[in-house]
């Protein structure tokens, strides 16, 4: 692993690795450890295992150029956030329809966190409801606070779980696709984007 600097911004990468399903597994859990190290010194914009390919550190330090603006903008605008993953789901068989369920508990959910999330998603093609809020590192207690207070409201016949603070990977707006690229290609290099 190494990093690939370009003014303001840098790319942590390492090899594409090839091999069987465990080597990739134990690659892509590397991938996370670093992320979670590099989040907890630094912004950055953490990226999926293997989202981003390049053949060549010439590659990732054009494509560095090329985006050198955007880069910082997504590290400027996600620097000093977390995000966190909650889960509300029903108990027992009798249960209102799915999009009665998610309708309701994302509008509840939103009133509670008023004032703690910066952005929210929620997914709909979940069958309870599951979404994932970015929020400033340091709200982490106030947030479990909230979803304390949705647990307390809902009652024994829901189940609210939750999972974070973790890096905001699902509020990365600088996706590779909008990315102006060099001459990428299967195979190379892939790693997280970080402020210097």
């Amino acid at each position: 692993m190494r990093t690939l600097s370009r003014g303001a911004v840098a790319a942590v990468v390492s090899d594409r690795p090839v091999g069987d399903t465990l080597l990739w597994r134990q690659h892509a859990a590397a991938h996370g450890q670093v992320i979670r190290e590099l989040w907890a010194r630094c912004p950055i914009v953490p990226l999926g295992f293997c989202q981003v390919t390049a053949g060549s550190a010439d590659e990732v330090l054009e494509l560095l150029r090329a985006n050198e603006s955007a880069i910082a903008a997504e590290l400027s605008r996600l620097a000093g956030t977390s995000e966190m993953a909650v889960r509300l789901d029903w108990v027992g068989s009798r249960r209102p329809a799915p999009e009665v369920i998610r309708e309701h508990d994302a509008d509840m959910l939103l009133a509670v966190l008023k004032g703690i999330v910066i952005e929210h998603l929620f997914d709909s093609r979940a069958e309870g409801l599951q979404a994932c809020f970015l929020i400033w590192r340091g709200a982490e207690t106030d947030f479990e606070r909230a979803l304390a207070e949705v647990a307390g409201k809902l009652g024994r016949r829901r189940a609210v779980g939750w999972c974070g603070p973790r890096p905001p990977y699902r509020f990365v707006r600088l996706l590779p696709g909008r990315l102006a690229w060099p001459a990428a290609r299967a195979g190379g290099k892939h790693g997280a984007l970080a402020g210097q």
